[in-house]
C-alpha cells in the first residue's frame, strides 16, 4: 500500500510590520512648545551674556585695540593680515585671529588655557552630533540640514547664542522633533550608512586636525606665520566638515551604486541603522570623557598626587572654580583682562549650549514614549554630565533615544507576530 504525503508546506517568510505615523497627541505638542520657550529664553540668555556682558567687561574693547595693534597678541610678532588675498575674507579672519591666538598660546592663565582644552573634546564631540543629525532622514530640507550655514554663523557670533535659536527652529519645523512615537521615528532618524562611515573622517579632517595644528606651541614648533594661518584656518571648519562629508559621501554612493546589504523592512533597517550608528555614539562619549575626567582631575587632585604626576604638577594654581565657575553676570560688571573675559565668553558658550543641547535631547526622548523620559533620565543625564561632561550627556541622550526606538519597534513586532 502506498502511503500518500502532502508536500511540505513552505515556510512564510516573516512580513514587515507596517507602521503609520501618528499625529502628534496633545502631551507631546504641549512638551514641544514648552522646549521652545525654553530654548528661546536660552539663546536671549545667551546673548545678553555674550553682547552685553562683554562690552561692559571690557572684552571687546581690548580685542578691539588688538585688531588695530601693529603686532600679534602674546607674540608681539608681525601681525598676519593677508590670508587668501581675498579683503572681505581676510577682514573677517583677522578679527578673530587675535581672540583664538591669546586662547591658544599658553601664556600665565593656566585656568582658562585648560578650560580650553575641555572645550577642545566637549565642543568637537557636539559639532560632530549636530552634523549626525543634519545627515537624518526627517531633517532633509530642514534647517537642520544646513549644518554648515549654522556652523559658519555660530563661529561667528557665538554658541550661546546661535545654538538655543538653531535646536528652537529644529524643534519647530523639523519633522523628527514633532514626531510622537517610535513608529513615526522610525523612518526618520536613520542616517545613509556610507554617511555613517565618512563622519569620523569628516570630524578628523575638518576639525580635529586643524585644532591640533593651531595648537602646537609658538615657537618651538609652529613659526609666527603658520600660527596665524593654522588660527585663520580653523574658523571654517565647520564649512570643511560639509565639503568633506558630502564629497566623501557622494563618491562612494556612486561607488556602491546600491549593491550593499539591502534590509527591505522598516524596523530591520531601523535596526540595522543603530547597529552601524553605535560604534560612532561609543567614540563620542569616549572622547568626552577622555578630555571632561583629566582636565576635571587637574583641577581637583590634592597637593601630594600632583608632585608624583609632573604634568600635572605644573598646573599648582588652578581649582575647579578658577576653571569652570565664572562671575555673576549682573551688573556692575567688574573689568577683566583679555584672557579672562574671553574665558567667561567660552564658559557661557559651553553652558548655554550644552543645557540647550540637553533641553531638545529632553523632547527626543519623550517624543519616543513617556516611558523613556522621567525623573530616571534626568537624574542620568545629571550623572552623565559630572563623569562625562555636558556634551557626554548629550551623546549618551541620543544614544538611549536610538535604541528606545529600537527597543519598542522589536516589542510591538513581536506582540504583531
Amino acid at each position: 500500500m502506498s502511503i500518500m504525503t502532502d508536500p511540505a508546506t513552505p515556510r512564510k517568510r516573516a512580513k514587515s510590520v507596517t507602521f503609520a505615523t501618528p499625529p502628534p497627541s496633545r502631551e507631546n505638542t504641549a512638551f514641544r512648545s514648552r522646549t521652545a520657550l525654553i530654548l528661546g529664553t536660552l539663546s536671549l540668555s545667551g546673548a545678553y551674556l555674550h553682547f552685553y556682558q562683554s562690552a561692559n567687561n571690557g572684552l571687546f574693547e581690548s580685542l578691539g585695540e588688538m585688531v588695530q595693534a601693529d603686532t600679534f597678541p602674546v607674540s608681539n610678532g608681525e601681525f598676519k593680515r593677508d590670508f587668501t588675498g581675498i579683503k572681505p575674507i581676510d577682514t573677517y579672519l583677522t578679527n578673530f585671529t587675535p581672540f583664538f591666538g591669546v586662547l591658544t598660546h599658553k601664556g600665565d592663565d593656566d585656568s582658562s588655557y585648560l578650560f580650553w582644552l575641555w572645550m577642545i573634546g566637549q565642543f568637537g564631540v557636539q559639532w560632530a552630533m549636530f552634523v549626525m543629525e543634519s545627515l537624518r532622514e526627517g531633517n532633509k530640507g530642514n534647517l537642520a540640514s544646513y549644518i554648515g550655514l549654522v556652523g559658519f554663523i555660530f563661529q561667528t557670533c557665538g554658541l550661546a547664542t546661535v545654538i538655543p535659536a538653531f535646536l528652537l527652529i529644529t524643534t519647530l519645523t523639523s519633522t523628527i522633533s514633532r514626531a510622537s512615537s517610535p513608529t513615526g521615528l522610525m523612518n526618520l532618524v536613520k542616517v545613509h550608512g556610507i554617511d555613517l562611515n565618512i563622519l569620523p573622517f569628516s570630524f578628523l579632517l575638518a576639525y580635529f586636525f586643524p585644532t591640533v595644528c593651531m595648537m602646537l606651541p609658538y615657537p618651538a614648533m609652529n613659526s609666527h606665520s603658520s600660527w596665524q594661518g593654522w588660527i585663520a584656518a580653523w574658523q571654517f571648519f565647520p564649512l570643511y566638515t560639509v565639503a568633506f562629508q558630502w564629497g566623501l559621501a557622494s563618491f562612494f554612493k556612486a561607488v556602491d551604486q546600491g549593491r550593499g546589504l539591502k534590509l527591505k523592512s522598516d524596523e530591520g533597517k531601523m535596526i540595522g541603522y543603530f547597529w552601524h550608528a553605535r560604534p560612532l555614539y561609543i567614540g563620542a562619549f569616549f572622547i568626552c570623557a577622555i578630555f571632561h575626567v583629566n582636565i576635571l582631575a587637574i583641577c581637583l587632585l590634592p597637593e601630594w598626587l600632583m608632585d608624583i604626576f609632573p604634568i600635572v604638577g605644573t598646573y599648582r594654581n588652578v581649582s575647579f572654580a578658577s576653571v569652570f565657575i565664572p562671575p555673576v553676570p549682573l551688573p556692575p560688571f567688574e573689568t577683566v583682562s583679555t584672557i579672562r573675559g574671553i574665558h567667561i565668553f567660552l564658559i557661557w558658550d559651553m553652558f548655554v549650549s550644552g543645557l540647550a543641547a540637553l533641553v531638545w535631547a529632553a523632547l527626543q526622548a519623550r517624543n519616543v514614549s513617556s516611558r523613556t523620559f522621567g525623573v530616571k533620565w534626568v537624574l542620568k543625564t545629571i550623572g552623565y554630565t559630572i563623569i562625562t561632561g555636558p556634551t557626554g550627556a548629550f551623546v549618551m541622550a541620543m544614544w538611549e533615544r536610538d535604541s528606545a526606538v529600537v527597543e519598542l519597534l522589536i516589542e510591538q513586532a513581536m506582540k504583531d507576530k
